[in-house]
């Protein structure tokens, strides 16, 4: 079942690509969403339809240093293509990837949703951009942007296991990379191509639309790329805003009842890249890109303005939203070669500098400015066999400015400095029903903090070891065990004072441990005829785990929420199972079932711990025929009533949704366009992960259209 590409929920070898533009375009038959990639080991074969169908290999997943297939992995390894992402109607990296089995996202805002796996959020999740780290401040706070969204990057992947220790061991939930190609990574096969996406939404009466170009020969490659989206407040479920309405007598304000306040999100990137390519195989690429956004922050509000708000509830709206302005501007290089070696076979250098800076504002009145300087070094050395294994390994130099200055700068200026040794061995040889793959990475950092605080210094040494059992041709287990080891963020070591966004005076310790996790991990996998079915299992036990809870005073009218650490276990199943109804030549039908749970719980009193996703299940059914193609999918969240002792009970709730697409084959290129349906029950429904939930329900019933197009 692993072996191909990703749909939106699982990763299928059923899969189907039309070349066109110098691009080969396709579907997943798990779902139907249409798929973008590139490969020169296709093998052709006559459609019904007229075009050319292409059967392509299982699935290359590139988060590693050593790109290999999904189903060669020891823990699940999963991706989300162009198309998938633009089809999901999703205006943030978190809701690209929230369809993914084991995946949700934070929900905080349309402009500010990070993704959230096997309940592990902040910088238990690493997100890179092209295998380099993303710099924002998305990990401090829910209501900070991650800078890199899924929209018009080629392809995102999500990866578990040894190869995550490539990037980090605080990776402990896995490493989101996101595929966006901005230098060319290929020689072009045609001197000039073009494409171009767009997608209308009307929910926030707002669209979406880029355009990428590439042009170049054998030697050079320059592509540019643009994207521009511009979403207004979404529209919330009738039933919902028709109670509001009444409880805030706003009748005489339809749309201000009908839309989530400060929902809008506005966002434009600009790339560009260059790419020389030599005849030993060698490759250089420079990049750069700008990226600005305005979004608004729901729900965020001061304690002093609530008190205030009956006493005039007509004032000027304009003046008490509350939005954030955020500018990111990323440069770096790469250096690709080959060495005339017996043992070090390649050797990759990449580097990267992010100045990102974001203003908040209340009105037109200026808030807290967030500003932070990364620079990134890397060096990667891929070497030849040792016994049965070949690898990498290589070193991270990472350096961190990070500054905030206004009411909610909860942390001094710190200055961080990372070092990073890692080292990945793969079995070379698939002989045998069993495949090692193991994983070590050590690290030393120290944090420098203005002002009174301690300084951080420590280091923290990661495991994995992961095999995969074949034993039979339809059967297959995955296991790894694994030991994390994660530094404290400054956020944990040094916080002090209030965060509204979050509604809480927060409080954090100079004096934190390093924290640790061992974990296990299971897959099984069964692929038959009609069926392929995954169930995996997994758990942590951690020591010394970090997380914040009130101590039931107030401070500035907030309650104090105070990190501190806990011994924790952290466990979780998903199931899914696809059942072929029909393969037939120019018509196809499969149904999908899947489920996920998690459960958290601190072992001092056996409590849950905050923010444990809800258990979710989901069915798809997928019909196609020929160039058209209509997906429905049913998504079931149960209610959440493990919660901490300061959560409240999150409900459940039911959502239907419907794609339909047809592809489209003209002499200048082929493309495809789609129309897609949300919510189409109008279902009011919560996210538990939501901080200040109750502000925010999810958006009523939506309808999208758009298009994708190659030339």
């Amino acid at each position: 079942m692993f072996a191909g590409i990703v749909s939106i929920f699982s990763i299928t070898n059923q899969m189907t690509f039309y070349e066109f533009g110098g691009f080969r375009f396709g579907r997943s038959a798990c779902l139907g969403a249409a798929c973008i990639a590139l490969s020169s080991h296709a093998v052709s074969a006559p459609d019904p339809d007229g075009l050319e169908r292409f059967e392509l290999p299982p699935l290359l997943v590139t988060a590693s240093a050593m790109p290999k297939n999904a189903d060669d992995y020891t823990t699940l390894a999963s991706a989300l293509t162009r198309a998938e992402g633009l089809e999901s109607g999703a205006s943030n990296l978190g809701e690209s990837l929230a369809a993914l089995s084991g995946v949700q996202q934070t929900g905080f805002a349309p402009g500010a949703g990070r993704p959230v796996i096997r309940g592990f959020s902040g910088s238990r999740v690493q997100i890179l951009q092209d295998g380099m780290r993303v710099a924002d401040v998305s990990a401090v706070s829910d209501d900070h942007a991650v800078t890199d969204s899924a929209v018009f990057a080629r392809r995102v992947e999500v990866l578990r296991g040894p190869s995550t220790l490539l990037y980090g061991g605080n990776a402990i939930g896995g490493v989101v990379n996101v595929i966006d190609e901005t230098a060319p990574l290929m020689q072009a096969t045609f001197p000039a191509s073009a494409e171009t996406a767009w997608r209308y939404d009307g929910g926030s009466d707002g669209w979406l639309g880029g355009a990428r170009a590439t042009v170049g020969n054998e030697r050079f490659v320059v592509r540019a790329t643009g994207l521009r989206q511009d979403f207004g407040d979404y529209r919330l479920p009738r039933s919902y805003a028709r109670e509001e309405a009444e409880e805030h007598h706003e009748h005489e304000d339809e749309h201000s009842a009908s839309r989530l306040e400060d929902s809008f999100v506005e966002r434009d990137v600009l790339g560009l890249g260059i790419s020389g390519f030599f005849g030993n195989g060698a490759r250089i690429s420079l990049f750069g890109n700008y990226t600005t956004s305005l979004y608004g922050v729901p729900g965020h509000s001061h304690p002093e303005a609530e008190e205030e708000h009956h006493h005039d509830e007509h004032e000027d709206e304009a003046e008490d939203r509350v939005h954030i302005d955020l500018q990111s501007r990323r440069v770096g290089a790469a250096l690709d070669l080959p060495l005339d070696h017996p043992f070090l076979l390649r050797s990759r250098v990449t580097v990267n500098f992010t100045d990102y800076r974001h203003q908040e504002f209340e009105g037109i009145e200026a808030g807290t400015r967030f500003e932070r300087e990364l620079f990134e070094l890397r060096n990667e050395w891929t070497h030849g066999a040792m016994g049965l294994f070949d690898g990498v390994f290589g070193t991270q130099l990472t350096l961190d400015a990070a500054r905030a200055e206004g009411d909610e700068a909860l942390t001094p200026p710190t200055d961080t400095a990372h070092v990073g040794l890692f080292w990945l061995l793969d079995q070379q040889s698939r002989d045998g029903p069993v495949r090692w793959q193991h994983g070590a990475r050590l690290d030393y950092q120290e944090v420098l903090a203005d002002g009174d605080p301690a300084d951080y210094a420590g280091w923290a040494f990661s495991a994995s070891s992961g095999a995969r059992w074949h034993w039979t041709e339809a059967d297959s287990l995955n296991f790894q065990l694994s030991l994390s080891q994660r530094h404290p963020s400054s956020t944990e070591l040094y916080a002090e004072g209030p965060h509204l966004a979050m509604g809480r005076y927060e409080m954090g310790d100079a004096s934190f441990e390093i924290e640790t996790a061992v974990g296990l991990d299971l897959t099984y996998r069964k692929q038959l005829e009609h069926l392929d079915l995954t169930v995996v299992g997994y758990g942590y036990r951690f020591f010394d785990y970090l997380h914040s809870q009130p101590i039931g005073s107030e401070m500035e009218g907030l309650p104090v929420f105070r990190y501190h650490q806990d011994d924790a276990l952290i466990g979780g199943i998903e199931i899914e199972a696809t059942w072929h109804l029909l393969e037939g030549a120019d018509t196809r039908a499969h149904v999908t079932l899947g489920a996920d749970w998690v459960r958290m719980t601190a072992l001092e009193d056996d409590s849950a711990l905050p923010r444990n996703p809800p258990a979710r299940t989901r069915v798809a059914l997928h019909l196609e025929h020929k160039r058209a193609s209509a997906d429905w999918v049913i998504r079931h969240v149960f209610e959440q009533s493990y919660i901490a002792p300061f959560e409240t009970v999150t409900g459940s709730y039911t959502m239907l949704d419907l794609v339909l697409s047809w592809r489209l084959q003209v002499a200048a290129g082929d493309g495809r366009i789609f129309l897609r349906g949300e919510n189409l029950t109008d279902e009011v429904g919560f996210s538990h992960l939501t901080t200040r939930k109750t502000d925010k329900p999810l958006p009523g019933r939506n309808f999208s259209a758009g298009v994708y197009f190659a030339f």
